[in-house]
């Protein structure tokens, strides 16, 4: 659903008139302890989508919000036993790799990227341009999670930061120099890409800060994102 009904203003608080008319997921399935089960513990997850970004409003009630766990708030830190949300974006539709972004009741952000459904450790060396707010009531707690869209001007400068696949790349980004290059090793060689592009060190990106000749207007190819939410904790 198109946020076109006034800007989303994030505060953790689901009261514009955008939220009314999101698409709405009615309510997750409990995966553990007992997968499928009612639970009262309901989980709602709103999306809206705008030119800029991709919107993701969850409510998350809570019989009894004072048991509502944080341990952490430190950017990728451990959020074992928190009460969190976690959203996964299969860019490439093929329900093996994807963009992890999860948060947990307090705000703190934790990210990365799965290479690989069968591994429980998602790597966290990735950290993506996103932003939440959250609040806490009497119902339980609220996620209100902005990421910016690849079609944004700073999107598409990124996009163009990253190389695209070639003899050179597999090259430069074989590390170990055995066979051929890993996932791991092409993810650190773009990283190293991005932080020669992050001239302020501020850890994102702005077309005035990209390489000459990578920051024009005509617009990136994207795939559309199908979103996974899964909550956890409660």
């Amino acid at each position: 659903m198109r946020a076109g009904s006034g800007e989303i203003r994030l505060d953790g608080i689901l009261d514009e008139t955008a939220w009314q008319s999101a698409a709405v997921i009615p309510d997750l399935a409990q995966q553990a302890p007992r997968p499928g089960e009612p639970t009262p513990f309901r989980t709602v997850v709103r999306v809206l989508a705008d030119s800029r970004n991709l919107y993701f409003g969850v409510t998350c009630s809570d019989p009894d919000p004072t048991r509502i766990a944080v341990h952490t708030m430190q950017r990728d830190g451990s959020m074992k036993g928190d009460d969190t949300v976690s959203i996964v974006l299969d860019t490439f539709h093929d329900r093996r790799t994807g963009y992890l972004f999860e948060v947990n009741a307090a705000g703190a952000r934790l990210d990365g990227l799965i290479s690989d459904p069968n591994v429980s450790d998602v790597p966290l060396d990735w950290d993506g341009i996103w932003d939440v707010r959250t609040s806490v009531s009497a119902e339980g707690w609220v996620a209100e999670i902005v990421i910016p869209e690849s079609r944004s001007a700073t999107g598409r400068a990124i996009a163009r930061l990253v190389e695209p696949l070639g003899s050179t790349v597999i090259t430069a980004a074989n590390t170990d120099y055995d066979a051929g290059t890993s996932l791991a090793e092409l993810i650190a060689y773009e990283g190293k890409r991005f932080e020669a592009a992050d001239t302020n060190h501020d850890g994102r990106i702005t077309v005035d800060e990209m390489p000459r000749g990578l920051a024009g207007d005509e617009p990136a190819a994207a795939a559309p994102a199908a979103p996974v939410a899964v909550r956890t904790g409660g």
